[in-house]
């Protein structure tokens, strides 16, 4: 970033588009392939990722900040890694339960 004068945000919200596009493709190759409905589209199933994701950054950020306001740690990887686990429990359920809905058996 600081190489090549790039703005950090920028480059963050890149980041972090790449992450969920890759991700994305290895959930619905890998972790939920045979749960997959197959009448969903695959652009409607990313852009439910893309929203379960960006919730789950949200609740990142919220507790992250909630731990560094009320508890004011001295090593802030702490709240890092609480916010984090805080996000990735969001990401999971919103994965299993609104992008890759598992199929039916009718």
């Amino acid at each position: 970033v600081d190489l090549f004068k790039f703005i950090d945000i920028v480059i963050q919200i890149t980041g972090f588009f790449i992450a969920l596009t890759q991700n994305f493709i290895l959930n619905s190759v890998f972790t939920f392939n045979e749960e997959i409905k197959k009448s969903k589209t695959v652009i409607i199933r990313y852009l439910k990722y893309v929203l379960t994701c960006i919730t789950g950054l949200i609740i990142n950020l919220v507790v992250y900040n909630l731990i560094l306001y009320f508890f004011d740690p001295e090593i802030k990887v702490i709240a890092q890694a609480i916010g984090i686990f805080a996000g990735l429990i969001m990401n999971f359920i919103g994965s299993k339960y609104f992008v890759f809905i598992k199929k039916v058996n009718s």
